[in-house]
């Protein structure tokens, strides 16, 4: 770590050591660094990746994900298997339609565990209902007895999304439509202009919009396996942009410009003031990152060092 971020880091450690986040959790403050002479520039991807909110996906693992019974039924009850046998189907041409009409392609789950730590987060996914094919076969009755082992892991919530790269250097994706939150903490909201994209990205996104009318998707929500219906499908200039609307359009990332802490409803306000104090002296662009969409969500405020480096706080709120 650079001595001036070390110096920093030590700054904002002392200054929010006694700060809780007014919730249901009342969560404390942790420092968060990204240098970017070791990580690259920040970018959503790297960033949703390191935190533990991305996973890479096997194609395959997805298809025996919708191809299992257990996959189709709410948590705890029988399984439809008619649905089961369409959705092998369906998500069979899903996939064969991306592997013809891009060059590469990219499945990820989406995942909010509700925990502090991006280490448990990580350790969590291993244990994924959703995460981990291994589960994928078994009974009802087999996950409960892991599950209260607590050798199982069910998400806040948790989603897979499709993306791929055209021949034309252009992004697509595909995403289950859920529960928007209207929530927030920082100002004013971050959003995109219009994507401007060619005649081909445009048609490939009318042509998985007509396939997604045919899809189901098998989603956690709110601790629980649900079945969704429809289908959010971006188009972006990058793989940045893609991710950002994608994400952004289901609320399960927004971004905004920062607001005062102190300004929050708090019965002690002034104790936050050293915090906003020292964002605003010591980092440039400061923005506020919000991750998740149901009862638990992350909140980063970050901006960037006179060395070019993302520095900042983040914390958990909970709101049942």
């Amino acid at each position: 770590m650079k001595p001036s971020n070390t110096e920093l880091i030590q700054q904002v450690g002392e200054i929010t050591k006694n700060l809780r986040f007014d919730s249901e959790s009342d969560a404390s403050f942790e420092p968060f660094l990204w240098e970017t002479n070791e990580r690259g520039v920040l970018k959503l991807e790297s960033f949703l990746l390191s935190e533990g909110f991305l996973f890479p996906f096997e194609p395959n693992d997805l298809l025996k994900f919708v191809s299992s019974q257990a996959t189709w039924s709410p948590w705890g009850s029988s399984t439809p298997l008619k649905v089961a046998t369409k959705m092998n189907e369906k998500y069979h041409e899903l996939i064969d339609f991306f592997d013809s009409h891009f060059k590469t392609v990219f499945v990820y789950l989406v995942s909010n565990f509700g925990h502090k730590d991006s280490t448990v987060r990580k350790k969590a996914f291993k244990k994924s209902i959703i995460g981990n094919s291994q589960y994928y076969s078994l009974s009802k009755d087999e996950l409960y007895e892991l599950y209260t082992r607590g050798e199982l892991s069910i998400e806040q919530e948790a989603f897979h999304i499709i993306i791929g790269e055209t021949f034309d250097e252009e992004w697509l994706g595909i995403t289950p439509k859920m529960y928007r939150a209207n929530g927030k903490r920082g100002g004013e909201r971050f959003v995109l202009n219009k994507a401007s994209v060619n005649e081909n990205s445009i048609h490939l996104k009318r042509s998985l919009e007509a396939m997604a009318l045919e899809l189901e998707f098998s989603l956690v929500e709110c601790l629980g396996l649900y079945r969704k219906e429809k289908a959010v499908v971006e188009v972006g200039a990058t793989k940045e942009e893609l991710l950002y609307r994608l994400l952004g359009s289901m609320g399960f990332f927004r971004a905004f410009t920062f607001e005062d802490y102190c300004n929050e409803d708090r019965s002690n306000p002034f104790e936050f003031r050293l915090l906003d104090d020292f964002l605003k002296s010591n980092l440039d662009n400061l923005q506020e990152y919000i991750v998740g969409s149901t009862a638990k969500y992350f909140i980063y405020t970050i901006g960037h060092t006179e060395e070019k480096d993302v520095l900042g706080v983040s914390t958990l709120a909970t709101w049942t």
